[in-house]
């Protein structure tokens, strides 16, 4: 087995109580059986708290919510089990979150999703706090064009013990598919009629979070004035953010090749991303559009199986 991972991997690190977007809220987070009889016998003032979070839902152990939304052994930001007992005493979901890990053939595919504020920043190079909001979002996102657009255009992989850098199609041409080299990078297509097709698509998915709702309303509403705003946003934003993002996407789905057609594949990345750079256009701040479409899609079964079929049949 070869394992591939993205080259900003080893960089990764839970930003804790500095995440603005902590993972410890929104999911129903189920507990493994070997963590649940350990919190059933953890002792102190720590051990009662955890087990008044839990409960259990068809059988399956998971943390409730507070009325906030967020899990309830949260503290300024930081989990109280990691803050007593280290990163070994969380369950298996918390602590891998947000590690993936898919298969194909003999290769391992090994990254971080992109819900996770880190994963985001380490991906598409800037940090939240330099996201520009609102109605500057269609302008210059970011101080230097000529400098963005130099900026590395290519996601790079590696593999352990390996010195050479790979790249997406590298791996495409290890897996055995063959695609087109337009393929391999993102540019999109700002057109009234083909983003009425887009959101149309986006519409049938189930809706997790209102936020996603009310953007994803007001874009149907007015197609054309997506188009508009993402062609002057295209122009003037780090495009090479958004191809890394592409290549990224279209990575961690390339597993499906052995039940949907590899042409899906590349249109679900291609839609994604489409999708994100539209949110971005239009609402402003990129990394939390990108986050927001993750939790939507990336972390739903269902919604990523509802794509891939719309796919398959067009």
């Amino acid at each position: 087995m070869i394992s591939i991972y993205p080259k900003f991997y080893d960089a990764f690190k839970c930003k804790g109580a500095d995440c603005k977007n902590t993972c410890c809220q929104k999911w129903e987070i189920d507990i493994d059986a070997d963590s649940v009889a350990r919190y059933e016998s953890m002792p102190g003032p720590l051990g009662d708290d955890v087990r008044a979070a839990m409960t259990v839902t068809d059988g399956v152990h998971h943390f409730k919510f507070n009325k906030d939304g967020k899990c309830p052994l949260l503290q300024d930001g930081l989990c109280r089990i990691v803050l007593d007992h280290g990163e070994d005493g969380l369950c298996n979901i918390c602590h891998m979150h947000p590690r993936f890990f898919k298969y194909i053939g003999e290769l391992e595919l090994c990254g971080v999703g992109l819900s996770c504020e880190e994963s985001c920043e380490l991906l598409m190079g800037i940090a939240f706090d330099e996201q520009v909001t609102g109605e500057d979002s269609d302008m210059n996102t970011y101080a230097n064009h000529e400098m963005h657009r130099s900026q590395n255009q290519n996601l790079e992989f590696i593999i352990p013990g390996i010195e050479e850098i790979y790249h997406i199609e590298d791996i495409i041409a290890e897996i055995g598919i063959e695609l087109p080299t337009e393929d391999f990078q993102f540019e999109p297509i700002p057109s009234a009629e083909d983003y009425s097709m887009l959101f149309d698509i986006m519409s049938g998915l189930e809706a997790l979070s209102p936020k996603w709702s009310e953007q994803l309303h007001e874009l149907t509403q007015n197609p054309k004035m997506a188009a508009v705003k993402t062609a002057i946003y295209w122009e003037h934003c780090n495009q090479s953010m958004f191809n890394r993002l592409y290549q990224y996407i279209l990575y961690r789905q390339l597993d499906q090749v052995t039940e949907h057609y590899p042409d899906s594949v590349v249109a679900y990345a291609r839609d994604s991303t489409e999708f994100i750079l539209i949110c971005s256009a239009v609402f402003g701040e990129p990394l939390i559009q990108t986050a927001l479409w993750s939790e939507q899609i990336e972390y739903d079964e269902d919604n990523v199986e509802l794509l891939f079929n719309t796919y398959d049949e067009i």
